[in-house]
């Protein structure tokens, strides 16, 4: 449950913090996932950065167990195969990058790095929104949301989740 708490909180995290709307996110059992970050529908923006931003929050929950447990488990695989899958596509059907420079590879590695630094320097609330999820607590995307904003201004009080 734990590691299921850390990954999901890495990927709301990571969608948050680069402004991709998160509807909402539990870790209560659903059939076929332990866990689950669901997207509002409007997150799609096709170009370059905002791709690498969507790599970024689909490696959030691999990374998140990284950072927080030292490995991930083979529970990212799912994940991982759609990262793979939308890198392959900014580079060999999108078009994207350097033409001839710029790989899938290239792709996923500036994803991983992005969420593993915005991970590290978030990593207090990660695991504060992630003990809240083991509790049992669920979020909307507007209260994690909140949260998120509340301790980047300094103004979080973590007594009573938001």
């Amino acid at each position: 449950k734990r590691r299921t708490s850390i990954h999901e909180t890495g990927h709301a995290l990571i969608a948050l913090l680069n402004g991709i709307p998160v509807e909402s996110i539990s870790i209560k059992s659903e059939i076929g996932s332990l866990g689950r970050v669901c997207l509002k529908a409007d997150h799609r923006d096709m170009t370059e950065g905002h791709c690498i931003k969507l790599l970024a929050m689909l490696l959030g929950g691999r990374n998140a167990e990284r950072i927080i447990l030292g490995d991930n488990s083979a529970g990212c695989s799912e994940d991982y195969k759609r990262a793979n899958d939308l890198a392959t596509k900014m580079s060999e059907v999108y078009g994207m990058g350097d033409i001839g420079v710029d790989s899938k590879v290239m792709f996923l590695k500036k994803a991983d790095q992005m969420a593993t630094e915005l991970l590290t320097k978030h990593k207090e609330l990660l695991l504060k929104i992630s003990d809240e999820l083991i509790k049992g607590k669920s979020f909307s995307g507007d209260e994690l949301k909140k949260m998120v904003d509340e301790c980047a201004n300094g103004q979080s009080d973590w007594s009573e989740p938001a």
